[in-house]
């Protein structure tokens, strides 16, 4: 799967914490393409995503809504790294 940092809300960018997440991608001992997405809220108050299992580093998209704001984005099967450039550690 792709993997990707998330950036929910208007966060600032944290240029230390973005080379934090790239310097365990690039230990990680798989190939992957490291991407960042950002996005707001919708309508209901969410994200329109649900994070299922998760692994030393990250946590699997289970299901991303249909009409919520990860839809056509964020397709499930990607792995979060980080969100708001915070790495997501087990």
């Amino acid at each position: 799967p792709a993997r990707l940092s998330l950036q929910l809300g208007s966060a600032p960018t944290n240029q230390a914490r973005v080379q934090r997440v790239k310097e365990v991608v690039s230990q990680m001992d798989i190939k992957c393409t490291l991407f960042e997405i950002a996005l707001r809220r919708g309508a209901t108050g969410g994200y329109g995503f649900r994070l299922g299992s998760s692994r030393s580093v990250g946590h699997i998209v289970a299901h991303v809504g249909g009409d919520g704001p990860a839809a056509g984005r964020l397709p499930p099967g990607d792995m979060v790294l980080a969100v708001n450039h915070h790495l997501l550690l087990r």
